[in-house]
């Protein structure tokens, strides 16, 4: 079962996945206004597309990476949630 935990991915929008294990932060770029002045476009950044609602901070093999998501911020720690929640049930049997 442990493989399978390792391929989680949490839809980002668009097309666009990320493993789960390897985000870092999920950030409400709404809330947080001037604050996010770090997290102006730069190289290693993805825009999916629409209004940039949420940035997720992910380490993909050792590389940070920024992405850019048309999906709030809530939505995406509750999809993450729920995956853990669901593996953690399962490992609990």
């Amino acid at each position: 079962m442990s493989n399978a935990k390792t391929a989680m991915l949490l839809h980002l929008g668009g097309d666009t996945s990320v493993f789960l294990k390897d985000v870092i932060v999920i950030l409400d770029m709404e809330k947080m206004g001037q604050e996010c002045g770090f997290l102006e476009p730069r190289e290693a950044s993805e825009d999916i597309g629409g209004v940039k609602k949420t940035a997720v901070i992910v380490d993909e093999g050792g590389n940070i990476k920024v992405y850019y998501s048309p999906i709030s911020s809530r939505t995406l720690q509750k999809r993450a949630n729920v995956k853990n929640n669901f593996w953690e049930h399962i490992d609990a049997e």
